[in-house]
């Protein structure tokens, strides 16, 4: 219970978290008292620690409470915005995929259902990015959007974006 211990463990999590030592991060993350749980900063590690441990579920949970405590969380919006992101993208590659090996009408038709949520996920990818890119306006979250209005086939606003990407 010395405060002082506490300050320590918090300093060998953050220590883990930056030397990519992921599995003793998490493990430490369990010896943590409720209080240290909603530290923002602390958060922020653990959700990066999650991520690089593929554990998506509990990431999922991280980055929804840190935008929670703060909407504009960067660790937490990019986390969501590249999610959503690469679902949709894999879905829609997928969906292709199964379309080009089997054209038929009834094939169409679950294509078509498939783009539908491909298109919910790339929406959210795109509010994600576009607070993002809002407070800070990078060529990697241009890019993103570009992507994703791409998909869209709204040329206009990809090419409005990838215009941003090259400045």
């Amino acid at each position: 219970e010395d405060l002082r211990f506490k300050e320590l463990n918090k300093r060998l999590f953050e220590t883990y978290v930056e030397s990519e030592n992921w599995d003793k991060a998490l493990k430490m993350w369990s010896s943590f008292d409720a209080d240290s749980k909603v530290n923002g900063p602390l958060l922020e590690l653990y959700l990066i620690a999650l991520d690089n441990s593929n554990n998506e579920v509990d990431a999922e949970e991280i980055a929804t409470k840190l935008l929670k405590i703060d909407v504009t969380n960067k660790k937490a919006l990019e986390w969501k915005a590249s999610k959503y992101f690469w679902k949709a993208e894999k879905r829609y590659q997928k969906e292709l995929e199964n379309y080009e090996k089997n054209k038929t009408n009834a094939q169409y038709k679950k294509m078509l259902v498939g783009l539908d949520a491909v298109t919910r996920d790339f929406q959210k990818a795109l509010k994600y990015y576009q607070m993002l890119y809002k407070m800070d306006p990078l060529k990697e979250y241009a890019k993103s959007i570009s992507n994703i209005y791409g998909r869209f086939q709204d040329k206009k606003k990809s090419d409005y974006y990838l215009d941003k990407e090259s400045h």
